[in-house]
């Protein structure tokens, strides 16, 4: 039981850290683009 309760935990830990690293990303990138689409 401890097991799969630590691989659960290991999974949920890494998609937390995903989604931090893809709204870093979003954040960084996104208004660069905005900014070259509304020149364009």
């Amino acid at each position: 039981m401890s097991d799969k309760k630590k691989i659960k935990t290991i999974l949920l830990y890494a998609a937390g850290v995903l989604v931090l690293a893809l709204c870093i990303a979003a954040g960084w990138f996104l208004p660069e683009a905005y900014g070259n689409w509304q020149d364009s």
